[in-house]
């Protein structure tokens, strides 16, 4: 019964459309203006017995086609359902351009890299070699989640070791090539040369020591480091050594154009090397074609191969830590010499082993050390070592030593430069 009265309510003709529903009309009753009118109770079950058959036939064939119609009502919910999956399928096309964009978007929704994530990493140009080194993982983010050591920590040394670099000073000292050692003892042996530019009185350079001597790094880099490693370029303009001309001083400069040894990318308080103008043109261009970062002849935008560095240190930053960061600095660029010279070939890269081709000079506020960098080639793997040269307090013999590391500085200008 409850079927007939279904299909006599899907037979009523329905409203016209110009006139909203009535608030009295029953639910699922449509009701319209040319229908005869009913009597009350025409709708109630009990009155359908008195129905013409006629009727119940045209409810019949209703029926039918109601059943006709919700068989196809499925078809007619997909077809409204077609633009939300349009939608979903624009999404998602942006979705998955948005993982090409950024991969660790595409890693972390599905666990995998996005098929294009290979020629992602093969930079085009300039730009792209920035954005593709600021996306790899920095020693400096390591050490912050624990998975590498902290580089004023010893634990910083074995991490250095694994890449050839070697900490053993007595055990370093018997690979060093004779002829380098003499000419370690020469620079050393130079004695008093002519006051720099900065030059004072031994009773001046007490005061200042020991007024820097309490303040910070700073202070100290300030104050003290141009008494021990005095700048070749203010050499060159204020006392006239013109031999100093192509001399390139960088400050805290980064070495953006190397690659690395392990730790952290270079950063020395003072790294002197050779400027463009020391090259000509032909070698230049002889440079540019060979240089990568792999192969760097340049260091920071205008400084190539450095010949000399310094590191300062102050307070709980104390010279050990100097000392590692000069030891990793001085072995990248060793390793820069080396890499051009077995790009010329001729065996010219193995003749180098044992031979110094950096210097290195480590302070704090009391102290001063000073090292010399070797490669030690076999096999065809090289390892770098330091040979120990000298070392001097800064307040020693009450300012006598004042000018020991300057004398060995302005030695190095002359007779170890290039």
């Amino acid at each position: 019964m409850l079927q007939v009265l279904h299909a006599r309510k899907t037979s009523l003709p329905s409203p016209p459309s110009s006139k909203p529903f009535s608030q009295e009309t029953k639910p699922g009753i449509s009701q319209s203006e040319g229908a005869p009118p009913r009597k009350k109770g025409e709708y109630h079950l009990n009155n359908f017995h008195d129905t013409e058959a006629p009727s119940v036939k045209k409810r019949r064939r209703s029926t039918e086609e109601q059943a006709s119609e919700q068989s196809q009502e499925p078809c007619r919910k997909r077809r409204k359902g077609d633009p939300e999956g349009g939608y979903q399928q624009i999404s998602n096309l942006q979705t998955a351009a948005a993982e090409e964009q950024d991969p660790i978007q595409c890693w972390a929704r599905t666990g995998q890299w996005p098929s294009t994530f290979a020629q992602m990493s093969e930079p085009e140009s300039d730009g792209s070699k920035k954005r593709h080194r600021s996306s790899t993982r920095t020693y400096s983010s390591r050490v912050r989640d624990g998975s590498a050591p902290a580089t004023h920590t010893a634990a910083y040394e074995e991490e250095l070791q694994r890449h050839g670099i070697d900490f053993d000073d007595l055990g370093s000292k018997d690979l060093l090539n004779p002829e380098s050692q003499a000419v370690c003892q020469a620079l050393l042996d130079v004695g008093e040369l002519a006051p720099a530019y900065n030059s004072c009185s031994e009773a001046i350079y007490i005061r200042m020591f020991q007024r820097a001597s309490k303040g910070n790094e700073e202070r100290v880099r300030r104050d003290l480091t141009p008494h021990i490693v005095p700048s070749a370029e203010l050499l060159y303009l204020l006392d006239g050594e013109h031999a100093l001309q192509n001399v390139r001083e960088e400050l805290s400069g980064d070495w953006t154009k190397c690659g690395l040894l392990g730790g952290t990318q270079p950063r020395p308080d003072h790294a002197y090397g050779l400027s463009s103008a020391a090259f000509t043109e032909d070698e230049r261009v002889k440079l540019e074609n060979f240089t990568s970062i792999n192969n760097p002849t340049k260091f920071t935008e205008s400084m190539y191969f450095p010949f000399l560095l310094c590191e300062a240190k102050c307070g709980k930053r104390n010279i050990n830590d100097a000392d590692r960061q000069n030891v990793h600095s001085a072995s990248i660029a060793v390793n820069a010499i080396i890499q051009l010279c077995r790009a010329a070939g001729g065996g010219s890269a193995e003749s180098l082993t044992g031979h110094i081709l950096v210097i290195s000079i480590s302070h704090d506020n009391e102290r001063v050390k000073i090292y010399g960098h070797f490669p030690i080639i076999r096999d065809g793997r090289t390892t770098f070592h330091r040979y120990y040269l000298h070392d001097y307090s800064l307040d020693g013999h009450y300012g006598r030593d004042r000018n020991t590391g300057s004398n060995f500085t302005r030695a190095v200008y002359r007779d170890f430069y290039p």
